[in-house]
């Protein structure tokens, strides 16, 4: 890449959403790491950047270009595996409540 060449000779790198230190679930909606804060279950920090600006980068792409992404269905899935392990925990804490 350009790290060993001077700074005159190095390409200006812009940066883009798909790079790998943005959140894609944010991009998508929501940072679902900010919603349990403080609670039982809470899914800890989120460590990848939040930007409004990749954000808007992402909302200007035509629905079919951000389905090429699959950010979206990524999301989904793991929002669906959240509300599973949540559901797990009532129905397991249902069951010892009654058997008390």
């Amino acid at each position: 890449k350009d790290r060993n060449k001077p700074l005159s000779e190095r390409r200006r790198r812009r940066n883009h959403f798909s790079d790998d230190d943005y959140c894609k679930y944010y991009l998508s909606g929501f940072c679902p790491y900010m919603l349990f804060t403080n609670t039982k279950s809470d899914l800890g920090q989120c460590n990848l950047n939040h930007s409004d600006m990749m954000r808007e980068m992402w909302e200007k792409l035509s629905d079919g270009e951000r389905a090429s992404y699959r950010y979206e269905d990524d999301f989904q899935v793991f929002l669906e595996d959240i509300v599973r392990g949540i559901e797990l925990r009532i129905s397991k804490r249902k069951e010892k409540s009654q058997a008390d």
